[in-house]
């Protein structure tokens, strides 16, 4: 898949920004919740100035997963798998397998709820380079 970073629109709760909730716990939730049945262990989601997030682990890797408005529309939205940072695991054992199942079941989950749409695909969080529609 080679891709990590998960751009749509969708009809997902936003709190009112004066409260200092940030915007993506409903879907950080629903990852969370997804991916924990798909039998990923997770932690729990925190949020962050930016968003909501959570850990999850394959293969003996740790990946984070974050959730947060995205500024282009009113409904927009990202979602993205940040890759494992350097490990010396990593000069003998690649992380992109786990990276891709990662990615593929935050896919799966965003794209099995109807209230997602105008799905894309990016390499990178800046929206440089090739997207797919999804």
């Amino acid at each position: 898949m080679g891709y990590t970073n998960l751009q749509f629109r969708g009809d997902f709760s936003r709190p009112d920004k004066t409260d200092g909730h940030r915007a993506g716990q409903e879907l950080a939730e629903l990852l969370h919740q997804g991916m924990a049945g798909r039998g990923l262990a997770v932690t729990e989601p925190v949020q962050e100035d930016w968003g909501w997030c959570f850990y999850a682990s394959l293969d003996g890797w740790r990946m984070l997963v974050g959730c947060g408005a995205h500024p282009d529309d009113a409904d927009g939205w990202l979602c993205f798998v940040d890759k494992p940072g350097f490990s010396l695991r990593g000069l003998f054992v690649s992380s992109a397998s786990a990276v891709d199942q990662v990615a593929s079941a935050m896919h799966a989950i965003i794209a099995g709820d109807p209230r997602s749409y105008q799905r894309r695909w990016w390499a990178d969080a800046h929206g440089i380079g090739e997207a797919i529609a999804c």
